[in-house]
C-alpha cells in the first residue's frame, strides 16, 4: 500500500481476511453460502481497508500475515457508476499493486464467458436492468449475459468469489427493481444463476446491509467487523465536534462560509510566508479554488468577488 495504514485500519483489515478465509473454506466444505459487514462511520476509510483486503488477497501480506489467494476475485456492486469510478480511482492510488488491469468495469462491451481470477470487477445495478444489453445475449458480438457469466463463475469453481455490496453511500435512490436485481445477485434465481457463495457488505450502518440482504435463511452470518468510533476520533479523521458561524448581519448570511474560507487562506498565506522566510525555503502562495453554483449569472458572481475583495 501507498498509504501507511492507521492501526484500526490494520485491525479491520485483518479481521476481514479472516472471514473472508472462514467463507472461502465453508463453501468448499459444503457449499454453504455466507456474508458478513464492514461497518464504519463516513470518513473511516472504508474504501482503503477494502483496498488493502483485496490486495493482500490476491497478492498477499507480510504485514496483514495474509497469504496470496490467487484464485480470489471480487465482484463490487452499487447503485451508481460514477461512484464505482470513484472507488475505482481511490483504490488505484491507495494500492500499488492494484492495476487498471486488475480493477475492471464491467459494461456492455464485457464479452468473456466468466470472471478471471485475481480481479476486482465493479458493476452498478443499472447495467443489470431488464433493457440493459448486459443481460442480453445476441447483441454487439454477445453470446451470453450476464448472468450466465455469473453462473459460470461460481459453477466452473475456477476461482472463488466474493461479492461486496457497498452500502455505505447516502443518498441512493432506491428502486423496486434495484432491490429485485440485488436480491438476485444475493439470492440467485430459479432456473438462472445460483447464489453467490460470499457476501461481504460495506455500510455505515449494520441496519442498511442487513435490508439489503433480505432473507437470508440458508447463508451462514458471519460476526460483522464493525470499527470502533472512538479509534476513528483518535486518529483524528473524525472530529468531535463541528462549529458552524452564522454572521449577525443579514446581508452577509448567505456568504458566511466564502468570507470564512477567505480568512483561513490569509492566515495560510501568513503562516507559510513566515515558515518560508524562517527556513529558508521557495515561497508557498496558497490558492482558493472557489466552485461556482450551476447557471450564476452576473450578479451572483458579483457578489461572490465583492465577498473576496471585503475581506
Amino acid at each position: 500500500m501507498r498509504y501507511k495504514l492507521i492501526d484500526y485500519h490494520r485491525e479491520a483489515a485483518i479481521h476481514l481476511i479472516e472471514r473472508l478465509r472462514m467463507s472461502r473454506d465453508l463453501w468448499a466444505s459444503s457449499k454453504m453460502p455466507s456474508s458478513f459487514a464492514l461497518s464504519a462511520i463516513t470518513g473511516a476509510g472504508k474504501t482503503v481497508i477494502a483496498a488493502v483486503v483485496i490486495e493482500a488477497m490476491i497478492y498477499g501480506s507480510s504485514d496483514l500475515d495474509a497469504g496470496a489467494h490467487e484464485n480470489a476475485t471480487f465482484l463490487w456492486i452499487t447503485d451508481d457508476p460514477a461512484l464505482n469510478r470513484q472507488t475505482r480511482n481511490k483504490m488505484l492510488d491507495a494500492s500499488d499493486l492494484l492495476l487498471p488491469n486488475t480493477l475492471i468495469e464491467i459494461d456492455d462491451g464485457f464479452l468473456e464467458q466468466e470472471l478471471a481470477p485475481k480481479r476486482c470487477y465493479f458493476l452498478n445495478t443499472q447495467k443489470l436492468s431488464k433493457t440493459s444489453r448486459l443481460v442480453q445475449t445476441g447483441t454487439n458480438l454477445r453470446q451470453v449475459s450476464f448472468w450466465d457469466i455469473l453462473s459460470n463463475t461460481i459453477r466452473r469453481e475456477k476461482v472463488s468469489l466474493y461479492l461486496i455490496l457497498d452500502e455505505a453511500h447516502r443518498g441512493i435512490k432506491r428502486t423496486a427493481d434495484r432491490t429485485t436485481i440485488v436480491q438476485r445477485l444475493i439470492h440467485g434465481e430459479k432456473g438462472s444463476n445460483p447464489a453467490v457463495p460470499v457476501v461481504w457488505g460495506i455500510s455505515a450502518t449494520i441496519d442498511r446491509f442487513a435490508q439489503a440482504m433480505g432473507e437470508t435463511k440458508d447463508r451462514t452470518a458471519f460476526p460483522h467487523v464493525i470499527v470502533d468510533v472512538e479509534k476513528v476520533r483518535s486518529s483524528g479523521l473524525v472530529k468531535d465536534f463541528i462549529g458552524l458561524d452564522q454572521s449577525n448581519e443579514k446581508e452577509k448570511v448567505s456568504t458566511t462560509l466564502l468570507r470564512d474560507a477567505v480568512k483561513a487562506t490569509i492566515e495560510f498565506e501568513t503562516r507559510w510566508a513566515a515558515y518560508c522566510n524562517t527556513a529558508g525555503e521557495p515561497s508557498v502562495l496558497p490558492a482558493l479554488v472557489i466552485q461556482v453554483p450551476d447557471k450564476s449569472d452576473n450578479s451572483k458572481i458579483g457578489e461572490i468577488v465583492r465577498t473576496i475583495q471585503e475581506e
